[in-house]
């Protein structure tokens, strides 16, 4: 599934040197994005988790490629990973309300696309 969700991400980069998906899925999954998003859209995050269960972390990782895509695809192999690991848990550029509501129709598209 998450090569499916994250494909267009990993198909562009394909003339570039591949990343492996577990690269910057791993932490986002084990630590339910602790320390990879601002602390507050962490929490709201949580909630979503506690109400959702599992769907929310594909989904908030898909969310997070789409909405960063422009700027992840244009990057090298070491800016992104300081990008995906770093960086956004710092700024991660959108207002939470607009996060939440992106989640919200990325988790809706996954679940069609069933």
């Amino acid at each position: 599934m998450i090569s499916y969700s994250l494909g267009f991400f990993s198909l562009h980069r394909q003339d570039r040197n591949e990343i492996p998906v577990s690269l910057y899925t791993i932490k986002w999954f084990l630590q339910c994005f602790l320390d990879r998003v601002p602390f507050q859209l962490t929490l709201r995050l949580w909630d979503i988790y506690i109400l959702k269960r599992e769907r929310v972390l594909l989904a908030q990782a898909y969310n997070l490629m789409k909405m960063h895509r422009k700027r992840l695809l244009k990057m090298n192999m070491e800016e992104l990973v300081t990008t995906l690991q770093m960086e956004l848990a710092k700024d991660f550029g959108y207002d939470d309300d607009v996060v939440v509501e992106s989640l919200s129709m990325c988790m809706e598209e996954l679940r069609k696309a069933k």
